[in-house]
């Protein structure tokens, strides 16, 4: 389990209107997956807050920002910013 950081507008939505639930597991369906960053294939976090707060206005622009700890089961695209997974779940 891989212990990650997501950002989110302040209503706890992403990019395409998503909504985010604590406790709710979200997930790519099996198409589109891919594991290539800046998809519709993964689901897009960071491995640290401060590089989430830190590229915020460069990748998603959120302001204000939310910031929670999340998990995924497994990280499946990594270009050291930030990383991508199938299944990611707010805590």
């Amino acid at each position: 389990m891989a212990t990650l950081c997501k950002l989110t507008d302040p209503n706890m939505q992403t990019w395409g209107g998503v909504q985010w639930e604590l406790g709710r597991i979200r997930s790519v369906a099996p198409e589109p997956r891919r594991s290539v960053l800046c998809t519709n294939g993964v689901i897009h976090a960071y491995h640290d807050p401060l590089v989430a707060i830190f590229v915020n206005p460069i990748h998603a622009d959120y302001s204000p920002a939310r910031l929670f700890a999340a998990e995924a089961p497994a990280i499946v695209a990594d270009d050291g910013l930030k990383c991508g997974v199938y299944a990611l779940t707010l805590v």
